[in-house]
């Protein structure tokens, strides 16, 4: 099983969009290293066309239980 981590980092401080890219770089280069990111910015995509929220607590303990976060 690849290792799963969780990305952290800025969402609503600062440009949500540009804050969305740099996440996306940082989970693309954990898949290279072949590791499974959970990145929560995603998230921004539905923020942008809906009032929901479309994440939860839950991807993030089932991502985190073995304490593998990059921020």
């Amino acid at each position: 099983m690849r290792p799963r981590i969780y990305v952290a980092g800025p969402y609503t401080q600062g440009d949500s969009c540009v804050n969305t890219r740099n996440a996306l770089d940082v989970g693309n280069r954990l898949m290279d290293k072949g590791m499974a990111p959970f990145v929560p910015h995603l998230s921004h995509f539905w923020h942008t066309m809906t009032t929901r929220h479309g994440w939860s607590l839950t991807g993030f303990s089932q991502c985190c239980s073995g304490g593998n976060v990059i921020a």
